[in-house]
Parts: C-alpha cells; structure tokens; sequence
C-alpha cells in the first residue's frame, strides 16, 4: 500500500472528511488525485463507497480496509519505537565519551523529545558525581561544562560554554542512525565541539 493510500485510509478511518473535496484539503492533493486513490481502494477492497442521494456519497472502510491501516499502523510504531532506540544508544556514546574524557556537567538546552532521551541516558547510565542542568533558552551566562543542544532553533555560535554538542546535528551524520559501527568511527573523530 502507497503512502497516500494509507493517508487516505486514515482519513476515512477518522472520519475526518466526508467527501472528496474535504479529503483534497486534507491530503493537498488535486479532486483528481484523490478520485483515482479512491477507486484504487475500492478495487482492492479497502473501501466501500455507498450512494446517498444523486450528488451524495459515503465512504466507509471494509473489514480489510481495517486491517490493513492496523497492520500498517503497527509496522509504523514498531520502525519508531526501533528509531527512538538507535537514537537514544547513540547519545549514551556521545555521552560516555564526554564522561570517559573528564566531563561531569552537563547543561541540556531547549525544549524537546531529544531532552527527554538525553535526560533518560544521563539518569539510567553509571555517571557518577554528575551535575546535570537544564534549559529552554540559551543563559547568557558561561556555562562551566558541556552544552548539550538539544534543538535545531539555538545558535551554536551564541552558546558560551566550556564545551559544547549539537546534538541534532551530531545524531543526524550517523546517517539516520543505522549503522552499528557508528561508535567506531566516533571514536577516531572529533565532535563539533570546542573549548571556548
């Protein structure tokens, strides 16, 4: 199943638009478009249109309308659950090496999901006598330790700091996270981070 198949199906799952005008708002996408994946559906079973009047149509999913958009559902959850955890194990090895190198403050900036990872791996991870801070907004003030930036919005040249990650940046150049011997090659380089 195309993914604008599955949008389409959600949207009729969710009863979100009750014709094809308001499906064209929703997806972006031209009446044309979405008559076309419409009776794509409809031929392979995964919706059935019923004729209310001349001009007025419902859409409905079938059975196997149903089972398809929780089968596609469960594969998403299951890619997102298996994403979130690449992305937390390589924070704890951005972390341990900060840590291995002497590091033991750690101020998270910004407002985010990747705050809650980072917090995570601080607290589940064996770093002793650390000293973790957080923040949404950059402090004017010099931070003595390591600045973690959790978000793509602060500046990495207004962050003053002892040393200093992008973490999005960093997590991003392991090439979405799939390669396993991503800790290796952190290894034998450099992060983009610099003594003030």
């Amino acid at each position: 199943m195309e993914q604008k198949e599955f949008e389409l199906i959600n949207i009729i799952g969710s009863e979100k638009g009750a014709n094809q005008r308001d499906f064209s708002n929703l997806m972006n996408l031209s009446l044309g478009m979405i008559n076309l994946l419409l009776k794509r559906l409809v031929s392979k079973g995964h919706v059935h249109i019923q004729q209310l009047g001349k001009r007025k149509f419902v859409y409905v999913l079938t059975p196997e309308g149903l089972a398809e958009r929780e089968k596609k559902f469960k594969k998403h959850m299951l890619k997102t659950i298996d994403a979130i955890g690449l992305i937390k194990d390589q924070i704890a090895r951005i972390i341990e090496e900060l840590y291995f190198d002497g590091e033991r403050t750690f101020y998270i900036l910004g407002k985010s999901d990747l705050v809650y990872l980072v917090e995570i791996v601080l607290k589940e991870g064996n770093f002793e006598n650390c000293r973790i801070l957080c923040a949404n907004q950059v402090p004017a003030e010099y931070i003595d330790g390591v600045a973690l930036i959790c978000v793509g919005h602060i500046e990495y040249d207004r962050v003053a700091a002892k040393n200093k990650i992008n973490l999005v940046e960093e997590l991003a150049r392991c090439e979405s996270h799939k390669k396993p011997q991503c800790r290796n090659e952190n290894r034998d380089r450099e992060y983009q981070y610099g003594k003030i």
